[in-house]
């Protein structure tokens, strides 16, 4: 993924900062992941409906076909 924008707010008598980024990719959930494993904070995430429903109807699919294996 790749970065098209960045915006940084520091948050008054307090060490953190919010980052917000705009990427590249519809596809976020490894990123948030990778956010996760290394314990930072994500306070949301947005994609296109189409292509949240697409991606989990795609990971169900292969689910019921592991399943059936």
């Amino acid at each position: 993924a790749k970065i098209l924008g960045c915006f940084i707010t520091s948050h008054p008598n307090s060490t953190q900062i919010e980052l917000t980024l705009k990427l590249n990719v519809t596809d976020v959930t490894s990123i948030i992941q990778t956010f996760n494993r290394y314990d930072y904070t994500v306070l949301g995430s947005f994609m296109k409906h189409d292509d949240e429903e697409d991606l989990l109807e795609d990971r169900y699919n292969l689910l019921m076909k592991y399943l059936n294996t």
